[in-house]
């Protein structure tokens, strides 16, 4: 959890098989003289003056399924284009379809933990600008943010779990989705929900299709890179040939990655000899700066790339959106256990490498 700690899953774009009409009308507190109607993105698409405190979109929503309505206050909302919707921009809320009335119900009993995150977050933000983030601040600070966030994963669940044929939990999902458990969504994708169906989950969906390549028992997929050298390596020249691998997901500009290495070194020299090796599969997109950081760290097992950053080819095959991330596996290459730090790595050897 701590290492999501004031991150936040960026958009995407959101579009449906079919378009439909709707009609949003509004009102918009004193002052408000004119709303905007932007795509999920936050891209206008559309803008209106505001009449004796009222507004009104129509259109053909081409295929979009989510919206934003913005006045120019700064106040804002999400809404479904799904037929007659009623906005009211004082209180924040959209309601007239089965799909806003639940947004919004649902908005309401998520607000405290979520704004509780927002909170904390700008509390960080200041402290860390005054100087005054010391060790034990941050840690009593990291402390509530874990809480709030547990307490927005525990209705992100009940919401899904209670509205599997409805659309609007993917506008919840777009934003916190990544942060739940990875069994969780795998439960959740097995069970074939309608909100799993909209593209503004693609990027997701295509992340929880990844994560059932590192269940354990697992076979390895492989995918090929090149070495620092510029040679082509399959990762199955590694796995799957006798050996106990750890597959390492990291990359030169990611710190906790390289606080992780010395420890890593030491299981590796402990174990090198025993039927244990390593592939370091980077993230990088400058080969100058991930080369330079493994002969600096002296990092001395197997390491590829394919230089795309975030777009890594190999990255996608698992699923595999945060770093550091590890997969473990056996001798006859399938998955051992996922996600292993450092000292949960030493526990899983000794006990197979005994």
């Amino acid at each position: 959890m701590k290492k999501m700690l004031f991150t936040l899953l960026a958009a995407v774009g959101v579009t449906t098989a079919s378009a439909q009409q709707y009609e949003i009308k509004g009102s918009a507190p004193r002052g408000v003289l004119k709303v905007y109607l932007r795509n999920f993105e936050g891209n206008q698409v559309d803008s209106t003056l505001v009449a004796d405190g009222a507004f009104t979109f129509k259109g053909n929503a081409d295929g979009k399924l989510y919206a934003q309505v913005s006045a120019d206050n700064g106040r804002k909302l999400y809404v479904v284009l799904d037929g007659n919707v009623q906005v009211d921009l004082a209180t924040e809320k959209a309601t007239g379809t089965a799909e806003n009335d639940s947004l919004t119900a649902w908005g309401e009993r998520l607000a405290t933990p979520m704004n509780s995150l927002q909170a904390i977050q700008q509390q960080a933000q200041n402290m860390r600008r005054e100087g005054t983030a010391t060790e034990e601040a941050m840690r009593d600070l990291s402390a509530k943010y874990d809480e709030a966030m547990a307490q927005v994963m525990g209705g992100l669940k009940q919401m899904c779990t209670e509205n599997m044929q409805m659309k609007f939990p993917a506008l919840y999902l777009g934003f916190y989705g990544t942060y739940l458990e990875n069994d969780v969504l795998l439960d959740l994708s097995e069970k074939n929900p309608a909100f799993l169906q909209v593209s503004l989950l693609n990027r997701l969906n295509k992340a929880i299709k990844g994560w059932k390549n590192q269940k354990v028992g697992a076979d390895v997929l492989d995918f090929a890179m090149a070495d620092t050298t510029g040679v082509e390596r399959h990762l199955t020249e590694f796995v799957g040939k006798g050996k106990y691998v750890l597959v390492d997901f990291w990359a030169s500009w990611c710190g906790p990655c390289r606080q992780e290495m010395p420890e890593v070194k030491k299981i590796y020299e402990q174990y090198k000899d025993k039927g244990f090796d390593i592939v370091g599969v980077s993230l990088d997109n400058n080969k100058k700066a991930w080369v330079g950081a493994i002969n600096k760290m002296e990092l001395p097992w197997h390491h590829i790339s394919d230089l795309k950053g975030w777009q890594c080819e190999g990255a996608a095959v698992y699923g595999i959106n945060a770093i550091p991330a590890t997969i473990l596996f056996g001798p006859d290459g399938k998955v051992v256990a996922a996600g292993l730090r450092a000292h949960e790595l030493a526990e899983k050897l000794a006990e197979v490498l005994k």
